[in-house]
């Protein structure tokens, strides 16, 4: 179940943006974060990270699906 709570964090991280208004407002200073991607405000740094989590998931999925239905590779089964 740890990795349905995780998915359900990660799909809240837009909440937490809404619920926290001021992080619209708030600017994004530190260039760590300015080289991860190009955000502008603190929520859009949440954002960023969920849709970037999206795309992992997605992909993964997919390799775990084309795994599965190749014929006669019994052993890649998860």
């Amino acid at each position: 179940m740890p990795a349905v709570g995780n998915m359900n964090r990660i799909m809240n991280w837009n909440r937490d943006a809404q619920d926290n208004p001021q992080w619209e407002e708030q600017a994004v200073t530190n260039e760590l974060v300015k080289q991860y991607a190009d955000v502008k405000t603190r929520a859009d740094i949440f954002r960023r990270i969920k849709l970037n989590e999206r795309d992992h998931i997605n992909y993964s999925l997919f390799f775990v699906v084309k795994r599965r239905m190749l014929p006669g590779i019994m052993e890649c089964r998860i």
